[in-house]
């Protein structure tokens, strides 16, 4: 896991083991903490990230360390409530992981659609039409990368060519509608 900006590190958990999985193929109802271990990083006085479900004992970084995007920070594991390895990561108003508002997320190079059937799959509204934002992604959304090879070339050098890659890998092994060499479309 690379840092996604520069920041500070005002907290870390790496002590969590990685999550058991039952023979239900839920998660272990005794995981102590739904994120296992994690970093968080301090961007701007209301600006913080959260990266969670690290491997255990995988955290490089310490609270109170600096870091510039970029930097290697830790691995990605399957500690906390999680049924296969994999990160969560999240942009939040606070350091506090469980009392922060979540902010929005901006991806250049993206086309997003509602899908039509999500009420399917998910009875909670959407969100309102005044409250969606260019770039931005939430529940119910077909998300398609265009222009996939000038966008790949520019993500090389950022952490949101790790972040996407995890996210086409999962979307694709889960839920895909299509997925070939030029399109990716999730649900």
């Amino acid at each position: 896991m690379l840092a996604p900006a520069d920041g500070i590190v005002v907290s870390t958990k790496n002590n969590f083991p990685d999550c058991r999985i039952m023979d239900t193929g839920q998660t272990d109802p005794d995981t102590t903490d739904i994120g296992g271990n994690r970093i968080i990083l301090k961007h701007t006085p209301n600006e913080y990230s959260a990266i969670c479900h690290l491997m255990p004992g995988s955290i490089k970084v310490q609270k109170g360390q600096t870091v510039k995007r970029g930097d290697v920070i830790a691995k990605c594991g399957n500690s906390g409530n999680t049924t296969e390895p994999h990160v969560h990561f999240q942009i939040q108003s606070t350091a506090g992981f469980y009392s922060c508002l979540g902010l929005p997320l901006r991806f250049s190079h993206i086309q997003t659609k509602i899908y039509s059937k999500y009420s399917l799959m998910d009875t909670r509204p959407l969100p309102k039409k005044e409250d969606l934002r260019k770039g931005c992604i939430h529940r119910g959304l077909l998300v398609k990368i265009f222009n996939v090879k000038k966008f790949l070339e520019r993500l090389l050098k950022e952490f949101l060519f790790y972040l996407v890659i995890l996210f086409i890998i999962q979307c694709c092994l889960c839920c895909c509608k299509s997925c070939d060499r030029h399109t990716v479309w999730a649900a």
